[in-house]
């Protein structure tokens, strides 16, 4: 343990390697997926399996960027009762083709299909994606409520639901499937490096049900069955879990002033005494990155994952996260680089872990609706730390005196200015 007066010592980054037993279930996660229309698809149309079954265990599964989309179609090819999808951003683009044919099959079969996204889908290239999706699926008898934020829209203007942008990944298929994660449906995420966890039972019809209040407060109602399907789903089984292995559902939603997830950062990082292992798309937080450079100088084994590449083409982004990642490493944090753009979100702290659709960026903390799970199950914090520690080990590491541009400018914002995004 690095006492708090003694002077760090730099030393090399732990060799790190994925344990054996769910290692050869994942497709290799330095493959990029293949561009639309070079998708090989089977004989029923459909994209092929991008890798054998994914990691699981009894409840769930975890799937990466190549095989949560197969997963989540063939979940709503077996719908039944009510299908809800909701996505920052989805249109009828890339991956998201296959998705929004899975949802215009279901609700042209008579399943109530209700789709969420933000207004970010509205801009999303190709341009009209997303008013084809929106047609597909209301054509077929389908819902798409967007969550549009701006002033011109008074009703809009006047709803608390509406003011904060819709940042969650969720699909519940009947209330006993679910999927979450980081994994969006526009063709500028399709080579994106994601995850998605597919749960069943009581933990599907938790996350179910905080959907159907995100959709009810959003939409202004839900429909009788949505409200029944999620009843018959959760059995009489309470919302909130007492046993620390069960997924546990956090929300942060800013107008009911929820911030489980934010606090489950805060907690976790501040009370960590092992380890705090972090995958992010962003890192801008100046509050969350303290908390994360005081676990470095408390000795704890702080390693984070960020992006090689520039996200949304804007290197502004990789400048300022890496000026936080090198103000945590001066004091023992490692911190790599992936080759390719990193958007799963994901934190290991100790033996627990929580896994969302969380940034450790301003955003996120305190101004995005965001969900999450949070959960001691031993097997799904052993697969979350997997995936991340395969990030890690094929990563570069940071350097720690960078003094180019970026470097020059990332320390400027980040430091001098102290801004925030």
């Amino acid at each position: 343990m690095q006492l708090s007066g003694a002077p760090r010592i730099e030393k090399t980054m732990p060799p790190i390697t994925p344990s054996a037993a769910p290692a050869t279930t994942h497709a290799p996660l330095d493959d990029a997926p293949p561009a639309k229309g070079v998708v090989p698809l089977d004989e029923s149309g459909l994209p092929v399996r991008g890798a054998p079954d994914a990691v699981g265990s009894a409840g769930w599964k975890l799937w990466n960027e190549k095989t949560a989309t197969r997963a989540i179609i063939d979940a709503i090819d077996g719908a039944n009762k009510v299908v809800n999808a909701e996505f920052f951003a989805i249109t009828d683009g890339g991956k998201g083709t296959y998705v929004v044919d899975a949802l215009e099959r279901a609700a042209k079969r008579g399943v109530e299909v209700n789709v969420l996204t933000d207004s970010t889908s509205l801009f999303s290239l190709p341009v009209g994606s997303y008013m084809s999706m929106k047609h597909r699926i209301e054509d077929a008898g389908g819902t798409v409520f967007t969550n549009v934020r701006a002033p011109i829209v008074k009703s809009r203007k006047d709803e608390p639901a509406l003011q904060n942008v819709n940042h969650r990944k969720v699909v519940t298929v009947d209330g006993t499937t679910a999927f979450t994660g980081g994994v969006n449906y526009i063709r500028l995420e399709d080579h994106f490096e994601d995850s998605m966890v597919q749960l069943s039972g009581v933990s599907a019809a938790r996350l179910a049900a905080d959907q159907l209040d995100r959709w009810t407060r959003a939409n202004g109602s839900a429909s009788e069955l949505h409200q029944q399907t999620v009843k018959d789903a959760l059995a009489g089984a309470s919302l909130v879990s007492k046993d620390p292995n069960d997924m546990h559902v956090l929300a942060n939603a800013p107008e009911q002033q929820r911030n489980e997830l934010t606090d489950a950062y805060k907690e976790l990082i501040q009370n960590a005494k092992q380890r705090v292992w972090i995958s992010s798309a962003g890192y801008s937080d100046q509050e969350l990155m303290n908390l994360v450079t005081d676990a470095s100088k408390r000795g704890v084994d702080v390693r984070m994952v960020t992006s090689g590449k520039a996200p949304l083409g804007l290197p502004i982004i990789n400048w300022v996260g890496q000026s936080h990642l090198r103000e945590a490493m001066r004091e023992g944090a490692h911190a790599v680089a992936i080759p390719g753009i990193i958007h799963r979100k994901a934190l290991i702290a100790d033996d627990e872990v929580v896994f969302s659709s969380f940034n450790m960026t301003g955003r996120s903390k305190d101004h995005l609706h965001e969900v999450g799970l949070r959960t001691k199950d031993p097997e799904f914090v052993r697969a979350v730390a997997d995936v991340v520690a395969n990030d890690m080990a094929r990563g570069e590491a940071i350097d720690v005196e960078r003094r180019d541009m970026g470097g020059k400018v990332g320390d400027f914002i980040a430091q001098k200015l102290k801004m925030n995004y």
